[in-house]
Parts: C-alpha cells; structure tokens; sequence
C-alpha cells in the first residue's frame, strides 16, 4: 500500500513521518506551517511570561526527544501555509499520486473532497483519548483535572466530525513519577509512532475493527481556557506529586478510564 501523510512541521511531526515511513510506503508527506495560537493570547506581561515559558519549555523538550528527526529530505516532501491542506491544488496533487490511503496528525481539519476520495481510508493521530476529553488541548485538560491516567493519544478513522471517528488503538505513555508535562506528552507521541504503522495495516488486512466512540461522556475542551492561571495550576499539580499519586494507585485508575487497546 501506498500511504499519503499531511502533519505539521514541527519537530514532533518530522518525527512522526519519518518513523512511520520506516514500516509502511509513504509516497509524500505534506508539512504544513503551525499557527502560533499561544501568540494571539490577549493576556498582562505577567501572564504572558508564564505562557511563553510554558511553551519555551515545550520546545526545549522537544528538542530533547526529537532533535535528531529534523532532516526530511530523506522522503518526498512538500511545504505548505497554514490552513491551505484543504486547497485545491492540494487536493489534485494527491489524487496524480494513486496512494491507497492518508495519514494525518496536527493538520489543519481535513474536509471534502478529500474526505470522500479516501473514504474510510482516512486515519488520524489524534493527541488526547477520546472521548474522555474532546476539543482542543485533549492532553493539557487531563492534568489540569489530576487525571495523567486520560493523557494518550487515539488512533481514529477520520470523519467530518472532529475527533469522533471509530478507534483503532489507543496508546498511554509509560509513566515515571519524574514526569514532566512536555515528558508525558513527547512520550506519548513517540509511542504512537511506533504503534500506528502496525495498527493501521491490521485494520486494512481486516484483523482489526474499529470500535464507535461512546457519545455523551467526556470533556469537551476549548482552546479559550488556556490561560496563565491554568498553566500555573498544571504546574503545581505536578510539584504537588500527581504523578506519584498516580503510580500508587495506578491498576485502579487505569481502570477507571478504558482504552481500545
């Protein structure tokens, strides 16, 4: 099979297209320019310290997992602005390509036509597990809440509908009572990567089914509630022990939130 991939072009998506390109035929990979939301923050100089450190932090722990995974020019590539996965030429440039399927993660949400052209051919990395927590910061809301439990990613059939497609598998990371946020969540995708290429070829040979996410349970998060103040208090959860807690009562909280494995 022949595999389109469209994410971002940070790190951690060069990472991601370049990990699962050693298992599985990927004909291009599409990085498209992130958005600097965190940037658009209408907040005072004190709160935008703390929200520049926050992401600075996030950056330097990037660097430390995927610093190594900058070169793509090992694979077929193209660049593309922000938002612009949806555009037309877009869209033609992939059908001249004859690929089987389309891989996505942090992309801009994909929409018709290209949704039909790869109809239930369309996965999705999705940072978060649904649907205990749904929107936006899916992996940021669950440390706020003390739930490092419901930190993970879904791997989903993409639909018009944002993040509700069928499961494949969802992935936790393995924790360690030293865990920082940026640790959880670099953990996180890179065992994602890992796990997709295999995912995704048992469910086309037809060994794996796609679960129906539950409605009607979850969190829905939105990108307006991150603010300095819920960043201090991420902060603090985790000075204040949450992940030992976690650790100490860790069969019955994992329990508590099952996954699709």
């Amino acid at each position: 099979m022949k595999f389109i991939i469209i994410t971002g072009n940070e790190l951690r998506h060069r990472f991601f297209a370049l990990t699962v390109s050693k298992k599985l035929n990927v004909a291009h990979v599409y990085l498209e320019k992130k958005a600097n939301v965190h940037e658009k923050f209408e907040c005072t100089p004190e709160q935008k310290q703390i929200i520049d450190k926050h992401f600075a932090l996030r950056e330097k722990s990037e660097q430390q997992y995927f610093g190594g995974y900058n070169d793509i020019s090992s694979l077929p590539h193209s660049f593309i602005d922000t938002g612009k996965s949806n555009d037309p030429d877009i869209t033609e440039h992939i059908k001249g390509l004859n690929a089987d399927a389309v891989l996505l993660f942090g992309s801009s949400l994909i929409k018709e036509p290209l949704l039909s052209l790869f109809d239930n051919k369309t996965i999705n990395l999705h940072l978060g597990l649904s649907p205990y927590y749904r929107g936006s910061g899916t992996n940021f809301w669950p440390l706020f809440y003390n739930e490092p439990e419901c930190v993970g990613a879904t791997i989903h059939l993409a639909t018009a509908q944002v993040d509700a497609g069928a499961i494949l598998l969802q992935v936790r990371p393995a924790y360690n009572e030293n865990d920082t946020i940026h640790d959880l969540g670099n953990k996180t995708i890179q065992a994602s990567a890992e796990v997709l290429p295999d995912a995704v070829m048992r469910f086309f040979s037809g060994q794996l089914q796609p679960q129906v996410q539950p409605e009607g349970i979850g969190k829905l998060c939105k990108r307006k509630d991150l603010t300095a103040e819920s960043i201090v208090k991420v902060y603090d959860n985790f000075e204040n022990g949450m992940m030992a807690d976690l650790l100490n009562n860790i069969e019955k909280r994992l329990a508590s939130f099952p996954i699709v494995t």
